[in-house]
């Protein structure tokens, strides 16, 4: 999917909203959580409160899709592909699914959580993970999110730390297309080690998911579009940009020693 300044702007705010795009077979945050080995679940108050601003942003990616699935209507009366970036399987030019993502986000104040991309070690830090499945028909089927109904697929956060080279902490889950909604929201639950004081490392995050379930043809997607919600000052040099989205870069954050 293209993007213009004002798509990204509707997209990333009115974090207040509830979205209501989530099918019954996924409802409710305990089933669409992805917690670290080793990290204790939250408190039921605080992922709510996640899964609220969660929401507000799926609700506002399932109104850009909607409002992409009706412009192909109207200039085509048929099937066509839907976005072009990189990333997720494709027939032809048609693209089947891909995976977005945002974070991390922190529990800096009640309500207000934000995407500061540092963090402290110890600290929970969350991800906002949305699987997109393509609701325009192929050219001569049903759409994307028809054919991968009920087929099941493996997500997963992996992190590696880039300061010291090494595998960080997995967040993994098993999940189902529901083939009722062409978004699915996730919520990543994470943290790490304390770094030594003077010493902050450099944390990269990769989100993956796989379908290989042995009864179709196998694909594979990771997020290279990451929504970034917070504001850049753009000081010193640069402009000031709202909330916008990265296409091909890395998501990367700074753990460091409080």
């Amino acid at each position: 999917m293209s993007t213009t300044p004002q798509d990204v702007q509707d997209l990333v705010v009115g974090n207040g909203d509830r979205g209501t795009i989530v099918s019954a077979e996924t409802a409710g945050i305990m089933n669409r959580l992805l917690l670290a080995d080793g990290v204790q679940r939250p408190a039921l108050e605080i992922l709510e409160r996640h899964e609220s601003l969660m929401e507000g942003y799926a609700a506002k990616l399932q109104d850009r899709i909607a409002n992409s699935v009706q412009k192909v209507a109207m200039e085509n009366g048929g099937a066509a592909p839907l976005g072009t970036e990189e990333g997720g399987a494709r027939s032809g030019s048609y693209k089947w699914w891909d995976v977005y993502a945002t974070g991390p986000v922190q529990n800096i104040t009640l309500p207000a959580y934000w995407p500061h991309k540092i963090f402290a070690g110890g600290e929970l830090v969350y991800f906002y993970i949305y699987v997109v499945t393509n609701p325009l028909p192929l050219s001569l089927g049903p759409s994307a999110m028809t054919i991968l109904s009920g087929r099941p697929y493996s997500l997963r956060l992996e992190t590696l730390n880039l300061t010291n080279v090494s595998a960080g902490p997995v967040a993994s889950g098993t999940f189902t297309f529901p083939g009722t909604t062409s978004v699915q929201s996730f919520l990543g639950v994470m943290s790490f080690p304390t770094p030594a004081e003077g010493r902050p490392e450099v944390i990269e995050f990769n989100i993956t998911a796989d379908i290989n379930d042995g009864t179709g043809q196998p694909m594979a997607a990771f997020a290279t579009s990451i929504m970034d919600i917070d504001f850049d000052p753009g000081f010193p040099y640069g402009t000031p940009s709202g909330p916008h989205i990265h296409q091909e870069r890395p998501l990367r954050a700074l753990c460091y020693h409080r």
